[in-house]
C-alpha cells in the first residue's frame, strides 16, 4: 500500500501554469468569433421576426379577416417597436363613404399620409390586443430612422397601398428599411441605397439587414455582404480595363445584398 501511495502524483505548479496559458489563448481566439456570431444571431432573429410580422398581417388581409392593415415601425429609446393593426370591412366601408362625400382637397382616399396615419379607427391593434391576427414586437436593434415613425398600409387589391412618416419621402412611398445592431457609436443604421452600410458599421463589426415589401404586402429579407459588393467592384473594374474605348461609366453599382 505504501509503495502504491508513493506513485500517486498531483500536478506540478508548472503544469498548472501551462494549462491556464493554453485555456487563455484558446479563449482569446474564440471569444471574438463567438461574440460576433451571437451579435449576428440577435440582429438576424429580429429581422426575421419583423419580416414574419409583415407577412402574417398580410396573410390575415388575404384571408379576409381585415380589409385594410398597417405595420407601424418606430425607434423608441434603445428598442424598435413593431405594431400591426387591422381594420375590418365595415369600418373601411364607412371611412371610404365619408371620404367620397367630402369636398376636401385632401382626404382619406387620395392622400398617403392621411390614409396611413397611425391614429386610424383600427378594429384590432397589436399593442392593445391579445388576438392572434395582430402582433406587437419589442426588439433590441436599430433602424435607419429615429425621430419619426414609419407606417405601411396594405389593402387586398393594392388600391389603398400607402406609407407614412419615415416611409413617405416627399409623397413618394419608400419600400425598404434597414435593421442593424446598436452600439455606443451606432444609434441608427446609416445605409446608402447603392453602396450599402457606412464604414462605421464595418468598424463596429455590425450586421445590416434590409426589409423590402411590395404594394400587395409581401415582405422579403436581405443581408448586406461586403465581400459580394467588393467582388462585384473588382469584376466591374476588370470590365472597364478590357474596354479601352469606353469614356464614361455606364455600369450599375454592384449589388451587395444577399436574400435570406
Amino acid at each position: 500500500m505504501r509503495a502504491l501511495e508513493k506513485n500517486i502524483k498531483g500536478f506540478s505548479f508548472l503544469e498548472i501554469i501551462v494549462v491556464i496559458a493554453i485555456i487563455s489563448i484558446v479563449s482569446a481566439v474564440a471569444y471574438p468569433n463567438f461574440n460576433g456570431w451571437r451579435k449576428e444571431r440577435i440582429i438576424r432573429s429580429a429581422a426575421i421576426k419583423i419580416k414574419t410580422s409583415i407577412n402574417n398581417i398580410n396573410s390575415q388581409l388575404q384571408k379576409g379577416s381585415y380589409a385594410f392593415v398597417q405595420v407601424d415601425v418606430s425607434q423608441v429609446g434603445d428598442v424598435v417597436l413593431i405594431d400591426t393593426k387591422g381594420m375590418r370591412t365595415s369600418t373601411l366601408t364607412q371611412i371610404v363613404q365619408v371620404a367620397n362625400e367630402s369636398d376636401a382637397a385632401v382626404k382619406w382616399t387620395n392622400d398617403f399620409e392621411t390614409r396611413c396615419a397611425a391614429d386610424q379607427p383600427w378594429d384590432d391593434i397589436g399593442a392593445a390586443s391579445d388576438k392572434l391576427e395582430v402582433s406587437f414586437l419589442e426588439l433590441d436593434v436599430s433602424v435607419n430612422f429615429s425621430k419619426d415613425k414609419g407606417t405601411i398600409c396594405f389593402s387586398r387589391d393594392g388600391n389603398y397601398y400607402s406609407t407614412g412618416g419615415a416611409f413617405n419621402e416627399e409623397s413618394t412611398p419608400v419600400d425598404t428599411f434597414y435593421i442593424c445592431g446598436r452600439t455606443s457609436k451606432i444609434t441608427k443604421c446609416v445605409v446608402d441605397d447603392k453602396t450599402g452600410p457606412s464604414a462605421l458599421h464595418e468598424e463596429e463589426n455590425d450586421h445590416v439587414f434590409a426589409i423590402t415589401w411590395t404594394r400587395f404586402g409581401t415582405a422579403t429579407l436581405e443581408k448586406w455582404s461586403q465581400r459580394k459588393y467588393l467582388s462585384g467592384k473588382e469584376d466591374e473594374d476588370e470590365d472597364k480595363d478590357k474596354d479601352e474605348d469606353e469614356d464614361e461609366d455606364k455600369g450599375e453599382e454592384p449589388d451587395g445584398w444577399v436574400e435570406q
